[in-house]
């Protein structure tokens, strides 16, 4: 008996270790292929370093698809939202599955930054700015170095920002670009950046904001923005009689702009300033009464059910702020803030291939080019967005790591993966030009037909 029952034992082991599968991650460096030790590699519950040789493995897995998760500084690793999501298909066998991951070297940009005596200016904050989206910030030291690591490799603007104590003690701009582009290759350092800052005339912009109906003072938060150049991104909260006050800023034309919500994603009402050297004292600004808008995504529901989650983003102000998508289609915008408004529809599969675009929005009779709504205050038709589901799809190959642009019906920007793979689906049907950012002189230009796919070869300029 006891022997039969150690038998079963036995066996149900036998049985489990047999439903189980393995699972080898081999980590490279994408520029000399050699291996790299010491990488934190997650597969399912489980966290390995690398070894010596660049193998993590993992055992008991149950079988099926797996994210695998790569961490490693000095490398484009997973939590650079262009590193594409790795992923195994473990089996329940005796051998185990190999996955190899090639990791692209970051690289960086360093220099000084000097004021107009020629000395090193320290405390300028520095980014590197791709496309609005700027990577953590360095400051310049006592001599006036600084260095922005971690960078992937792409093409970027340097964006400096004179905090107000020194704006206050030298004069120099609260933020401007560094002229060009500079390019970051993978695994190397851009030295060499010595920038020299001006002092320009710096003005004062005071007021008060009113609500437009009652005339008593606007209770929220207000920033000012220039209509060129980055703006200084600090928004301030308004004095209970509705003042407000930016200074030290250079003269030239902003939108001065009023939020009802302390949240960084509100949705603001704009009001233009034109700033002389002189600056501007006792302006009024009468902010109207949030409202609320309606409106459906026009689609069969068996598609929306497919889609789905779906959002609607609403951007006003330089802000967007997301309203979720319902079964039917519906969605409503509270806090609209009348003025024109962008709507894009986003996805909440990600990684899905879309089969959409969207072909019109519209109210009542009016049809909204470029996704732009002018918002009344008060009532508003409730708002169509009618999906296009013939959608055309680009894929192709780039040089890995490059950042590609479509331009056409519908915009699009992507990076490509490590082997230079990229697609990009849920194109409405029409012309395009497809290239490398920085690199439109080499770009390929075509036509797409309803739910057509097509493939290109792009190349990086020299």
């Amino acid at each position: 008996m006891r022997a039969a029952f150690l038998g079963v034992l036995f066996a149900l082991a036998l049985f489990a270790q047999e439903r189980t599968g393995v699972l080898e991650v081999l980590v490279r460096n994408s520029l000399t292929g050699a291996p790299l030790p010491g990488v934190e590699v997650r597969a399912a519950n489980q966290k390995q370093q690398t070894s010596s040789a660049g193998i993590a493995r993992f055992d008991g897995l149950a079988p099926g698809n797996i994210e695998v998760r790569i961490q490693k500084q000095g490398y484009v690793d997973s939590n650079y939202p262009s590193m594409p999501t790795q992923a195994a298909r473990v089996k329940a066998s005796g051998e185990a599955e190999r996955l190899t991951i090639d990791l692209v070297p970051t690289g960086a940009i360093e220099g000084h930054v000097y004021g107009e005596d020629g000395k090193g200016l320290k405390g300028v904050l520095l980014y590197a700015d791709r496309g609005g989206h700027s990577s953590p910030f360095a400051v310049s030291e006592v001599d006036g170095s600084f260095k922005l690591d971690l960078l992937e490799p792409d093409r970027y603007r340097l964006l400096l920002r004179s905090p107000y104590a020194l704006r206050k003690e030298t004069g120099y701009p609260p933020a401007e670009y560094y002229p060009g582009e500079v390019i970051v290759a993978a695994g190397v350092t851009q030295g060499g950046f010595d920038i020299r800052l001006k002092r320009v005339p710096l003005i004062e912009v005071r007021g008060r904001a009113l609500d437009s109906q009652t005339h008593e003072p606007f209770a929220g938060r207000a920033e000012i923005v220039p209509d060129n150049g980055p703006a200084d991104g600090v928004r301030i909260d308004l004095k209970p009689d509705g003042g407000f006050a930016f200074n030290l800023i250079p003269p030239g034309r902003y939108r001065l702009l009023f939020y009802r919500e302390n949240r960084r994603d509100a949705m603001a009402f704009a009001v233009p300033v034109d700033a002389g050297e002189g600056g501007v004292r006792d302006f009024l600004a009468l902010v109207p009464r949030a409202t609320t808008i309606t409106g459906r995504v026009v689609a069969p529901r068996e598609k929306l059910a497919a889609f789905a989650p779906l959002t609607v983003m609403a951007i006003s102000g330089g802000s967007g702020d997301s309203h979720p998508v319902d079964p039917d289609g519906n969605f409503s915008i509270e806090g609209a803030m009348p003025g024109p408004i962008g709507l894009q529809l986003m996805a909440g599969r990600i990684l899905q291939a879309r089969q959409w675009y969207v072909a019109e929005i519209r109210s009542g009779s009016t049809i909204w080019p470029n996704g732009r709504v002018t918002v009344n205050e008060g009532a508003n038709d409730p708002i169509e967005i009618v999906l296009g589901l013939d959608a055309a799809q680009i894929s192709g190959q780039a040089p890995p790591g490059a950042r590609v642009k479509v331009s056409g019906e519908t915009q699009a920007v992507q990076n490509a993966s490590l082997d230079g793979t990229f697609s990009v689906a849920g194109l409405k049907p029409g012309d395009y030009t497809v290239s490398v950012a920085g690199c439109e002189a080499k770009a390929v230009k075509l036509s797409l037909g309803p739910s057509e796919k097509r493939a290109v070869m792009l190349e990086r300029c020299n």
